[in-house]
């Protein structure tokens, strides 16, 4: 008895074998009887499981080839395709903006150049606030040391 004993592929790997890069986009559908005049339907296979195929042919090593017979690995230019359409914006995989960062890492430099620019006249300032300082100070004179060190009875 020789049966060949086939797997059967998980759906989101089918639709890559049959459809390859295509199942990953988004599709513009024009001159549809059922809706608007053109509409477009989400990708063949989710983002969600396109991510766990490709972080799957990473750990497996399989990245760089794809086998449609028995649908391992990923190919990277699906990774370039996907970027190149923006699909959703640059928000999935491949981000085509750079990070925001923190509000202190982005005014970094501007707090540097500021910093240094208030310290370029500091010894000067310091300066004039001893000498302000010390004149607000009362004149030691003989009336001062009368009255600081005389009794009140």
């Amino acid at each position: 008895m020789a049966s060949s004993v086939t797997t059967k592929l998980p759906a989101a790997v089918r639709k890559l074998c049959q459809h390859g890069v295509e199942a990953l986009k988004p599709q513009l559908i024009k001159n549809s009887n059922t809706r608007l005049s053109q509409h477009w339907n989400p990708p063949a296979i989710p983002k969600r499981s396109q991510s766990m195929l490709r972080k799957r042919a990473v750990r497996e090593g399989t990245y760089g080839s794809f086998d449609a017979t028995t649908g391992k690995g990923w190919d990277p230019a699906w990774d370039i395709e996907l970027a190149k359409t923006g699909n959703g914006g640059g928000n999935g995989r491949i981000r085509l903006r750079p990070n925001k960062k923190t509000s202190r890492d982005r005014t970094r430099e501007q707090r540097a150049q500021k910093i240094e620019k208030t310290m370029e006249d500091m010894d000067e300032q310091i300066a004039q606030y001893y000498m302000d300082r010390k004149a607000e100070k009362p004149v030691k004179d003989f009336e001062w040391y009368f009255k600081k060190h005389t009794r009140r009875k």
